[in-house]
């Protein structure tokens, strides 16, 4: 509606310049007329062709005169049709941009239906491993944390150790070389979920973080420590697009790194979580101050 007035308004504001051309013509009209009375048109045969020439030639100022107005005509069709093509323009960049907003919300609406259906998948797996240690009603059982179960059998097998490479190669063999590992698809989901998030958001960082930070917060303490020691050994099996998406998005800031270092009494074994702490880039951590302060403290041992 508001182009359809403005290219009204544009044609409606040259009505000045074809009023003018009707008023020069009835004024000059106007004047021959006037004139006639003193001017005889009754020309006898003897008259001079050279006064017939130059009663012919004082019409050539009306001819300049509409020549001129002719040639306005056509600069004033031209700058119509000026605006025409850019009030076109300007729609069709309006619809364009329409277009690309709605191409945008249409990707976005696809990418959270997609999202929140790997979530829900690798939320079902953590179910399995994450269990609180709740006693059923009739007090015989509880439910299984695989993570819990795991972490306690690891300090029973490491106990006594003599070097953290004893240590390493016992945690390597838990993690990867059992083809049965009961946390293979955890880790597999959790990376494909980081990796779809980050491909789609490319450098929009803080967008992107939106979504990670949301499964960071669903991390428990007990998954967190799982992933410090997952993501490190991982490394020697080609990990580094792995660890590059903990680190770009700080995925180990709330780890709980004195529980870890404390869950076995074994002193090989703490020093082998301060050996690995020491390899890790700091930006894996994000704004976790007392990691960052005791990174700090080993490093000046």
């Amino acid at each position: 509606m508001e182009n359809s007035k403005d290219k009204e308004y544009n044609i409606g504001s040259y009505w000045k310049v074809f009023l003018l051309i009707f008023i020069s013509w009835f004024v000059f009209m106007a004047v021959m007329f006037w004139s006639a009375n003193d001017f005889e048109f009754d020309f006898p045969p003897s008259t001079p062709l050279s006064f017939l020439g130059l009663f012919g030639d004082s019409f050539n100022v009306l001819t300049s005169l509409f020549t001129g107005l002719a040639f306005a005509g056509v600069i004033i069709s031209v700058e119509l049709q000026r605006k025409e093509l850019k009030s076109t323009r300007d729609e069709l960049t309006g619809q364009k941009d329409a277009l690309e907003k709605q191409k945008l919300e249409m990707e976005q609406q696809s990418f959270d239906n997609r999202f929140f259906q790997m979530l829900n998948r690798f939320n079902k797996i953590r179910e399995k491993f994450v269990a609180d240690e709740k006693i059923v009603p009739n007090g015989s059982s509880r439910k299984q944390n695989h993570i819990l179960d795991f972490f306690n059998g690891f300090c029973t097998t490491v106990s006594g150790s003599q070097n953290i490479e004893t240590v390493a190669a016992m945690f390597k063999d838990s993690l990867f070389l059992d083809d049965e590992n009961e946390f293979k698809y955890y880790f597999i989901n959790l990376y494909q979920i980081l990796k779809f998030i980050d491909k789609f958001y490319n450098e929009r960082i803080d967008e992107a973080k939106f979504h990670t930070n949301m499964i960071r917060a669903q991390l428990t303490s007990n998954e967190s420590q799982l992933l410090f020691l997952h993501i490190f050994f991982l490394q020697e099996f080609g990990g580094k697009k792995y660890m590059e998406l903990i680190k770009k998005y700080a995925m180990l800031e709330h780890l709980d790194y004195e529980r870890l270092k404390n869950r076995c009494n074994d002193p090989v074994y703490k020093k082998l979580i301060d050996h690995i702490l020491l390899e890790y880039e700091q930006e894996v951590f994000g704004k976790n101050k007392k990691i960052l302060e005791h990174i700090n403290v080993l490093k000046k041992l």
